[in-house]
């Protein structure tokens, strides 16, 4: 969903752009570069490993899980990377610096 909402809100900025002659079409070749980058560097990447922890069956694969969340939440800068990335803030910068 948070995938969904970035590209409206970048694509929307774009089009209107483009609508008011302020940049050309290209601008929306820049959009398509960006954001298939992204989702396959961020959002394929995070939901399958989403997917691997949330359907961990071997109880040391879970607990490695619940591990890894542990020692995340107990270190700020950590956890705050985490919360970017998962809320997908860190992909946009990272779309930026695709130009």
């Amino acid at each position: 969903m948070n995938g969904g909402i970035h590209d409206a809100v970048n694509l929307a900025e774009r089009l209107t752009q483009v609508w008011h002659g302020e940049v050309g079409e290209e601008e929306l070749d820049r959009y398509e570069r960006q954001r298939r980058g992204i989702t396959i560097e961020y959002m394929q990447t995070q939901t399958i490993q989403n997917k691997q922890d949330l359907e961990a069956r071997d109880p040391v694969e879970h607990a490695a899980f619940k591990a890894r969340v542990r020692e995340i939440a107990g270190d700020a800068q950590r956890s705050r990377e985490y919360l970017l990335g998962l809320s997908m803030i860190a992909s946009l910068r990272r779309a930026a610096e695709l130009g």
